[in-house]
């Protein structure tokens, strides 16, 4: 029995030797490691909290800067379609003014035409009448020689005008 108990001994202080040995030589190296791998995970973690800090601080500056770019572009589309609006009125108000003026100077011309027109037919009417009078005082007055005398003037009238619609046409 003894030897049974020694034999536990024995294997107790193996135990603890190799547990010793293990410790001194096997788990301070595996320690050391371990806390090696440890802090150099937390310098990558701590690296990559900052790089993405970056990045969400790059992210905002972007958003920011395409919301000040949108901005700018439809203040910029706004003006121009403003400008475009205000450049087609004043076209169109030229394009009136001009159709304005021109239908005035057609009226004008036609009045003018009118006048002249007028004028001419007046002084041939004159002149006709001026014509009749003259044979009228030159001839005795007789009702029937007044009667054939209105008659070859009117008929000389009628002529007249004739002719000169016939050069118009």
């Amino acid at each position: 029995m003894l030897s049974v108990n020694m034999s536990i001994v024995y294997m107790i202080i193996n135990l603890l030797i190799l547990f010793l040995i293990f410790r001194f030589i096997l788990f301070k190296r595996v320690d050391k490691i371990l806390r090696l791998r440890e802090r150099e995970m937390e310098e990558v973690k701590s690296k990559a909290a900052t790089v993405t800090e970056e990045a969400e601080a790059a992210k905002q500056k972007y958003e920011a800067l395409y919301a000040k770019l949108e901005a700018e572009k439809e203040a910029v589309f706004a003006e121009t379609k403003k400008t475009a609006y205000g450049v087609r009125e004043r076209i169109l108000n030229e394009a009136k003014q001009q159709t304005h003026d021109m239908i005035e100077q057609a009226k004008q011309s036609a009045d003018d035409t009118y006048a002249r027109e007028r004028s001419k037919n007046e002084d041939a009417i004159t002149e006709l009448v001026l014509k009749a009078a003259s044979k009228i005082s030159e001839q005795s007055h007789s009702k029937e020689s007044d009667q054939a005398l209105y008659d070859r003037f009117i008929k000389s009238a009628l002529e007249d005008l004739s002719f000169g619609e016939e050069e118009r046409v």
